[in-house]
């Protein structure tokens, strides 16, 4: 960015701007036909312009040293988010980059399809960090964190859903959304982060069809995202010994993930798939063949979802982008 700012002030002025790497004068110095500033921890040298144009220089150090800012407020951000700098040291360093210590949620975005490619966090800022206080954080081209200012009346599962559908809208990218409960000030950042992550893991491997997902909403859900592999196949084992769940075609998987979001109430679910109950019925019937569990009584159904998730938890495979 700072380049950026240096090429299109020079061709807006027909100067010649560049970054000294010398410490420079804290005041505007005009000397020898150039100006000199301190800025950046350098100085800004400006050749071309006569002496009047102090306005344009002032202007460029003022939009570099705020350029200085944001890039130090990231990295305190990236520090205090990952585990590799002592969560003090990290603290300390977001308050010395004027970061707020309020309460907060944190959302994790990301997008459904690995190769698809976020916009950069200057181009999102405006729609989702319109508070004093909200920050945005990209960890990688495919996904991006917010951290945002809470209050009594912030709803997060309503600016969770609010964030997909403008993803969605406006840059037309599928998006899941998790997030955080929240936090007490910058010393909770990191464990809401972590949170968010465990929900979206949660949320990859749901049959609900959801976009969304709070941490304190995961249910046993949560259980089966954390759960290793074996724990998974044990599990799977217990009731097919091959380790592979009983193939269904994509109507009777999208009919059993109905059922189960429709409290397997059959007539609801018969009105939401536009059949006859009776039809509904026999695909009932026709799950119970292939997979040994009848839907209708509450805990085979119970069973078919916890098996179905562990089974998308071993194939999950976006992972390892949580």
């Amino acid at each position: 960015m700072t380049e950026k700012i240096l090429k299109e002030a020079a061709a807006a002025t027909g100067g010649l701007f560049a970054v000294d790497s010398a410490e420079g004068p804290s005041e505007i110095v005009y000397e020898n036909g150039e100006f000199r500033i301190g800025v950046c921890g350098g100085t800004l040298l400006v050749k071309g312009l006569d002496e009047s144009r102090t306005d344009i220089v002032a202007l460029v150090a003022g939009l570099l040293a705020a350029d200085a800012a944001e890039e130090q407020e990231l990295h305190a951000l990236g520090d205090l988010l990952g585990c590799a700098v002592p969560l003090e040291e990290a603290v300390v360093s977001c308050v010395r980059a004027g970061i707020s210590d309020i309460p907060r949620v944190v959302f994790l975005v990301q997008s459904v399809r690995a190769i698809d490619n976020i916009p950069e966090p200057d181009d999102l800022g405006e729609a989702f960090t319109e508070d004093a206080g909200d920050l945005i954080y990209p960890v990688d081209p495919g996904s991006f964190v917010i951290a945002k200012r809470s209050g009594e009346d912030f709803d997060p599962k309503a600016f969770a859903g609010m964030i997909a559908d403008t993803m969605m809208t406006e840059i037309m990218i599928s998006v899941r959304v998790s997030y955080s409960r929240v936090t007490g000030g910058l010393f909770g950042l990191r464990e809401a982060y972590e949170q968010a992550k465990k929900a979206m893991r949660t949320l990859a491997i749901s049959d609900r069809g959801d976009v969304t997902l709070g941490f304190s909403d995961r249910g046993f859900g949560g259980l089966v995202a954390e759960a290793d592999t074996g724990t998974c196949l044990e599990f799977i084992e217990e009731y097919y010994e091959d380790r592979l769940l009983p193939g269904m075609d994509e109507s009777l998987t999208h009919a059993a993930s109905k059922f189960l979001r429709n409290s397997l109430n059959i007539s609801e679910t018969a009105r939401d798939l536009y059949m006859h109950r009776n039809t509904f019925i026999y695909q009932l019937d026709k799950i119970e063949k292939i997979t040994g569990l009848n839907l209708r009584n509450f805990n085979d159904a119970m069973t078919y979802r916890l098996l179905s998730m562990a089974d998308r938890r071993l194939n999950d495979e976006d992972r390892e982008r949580i």
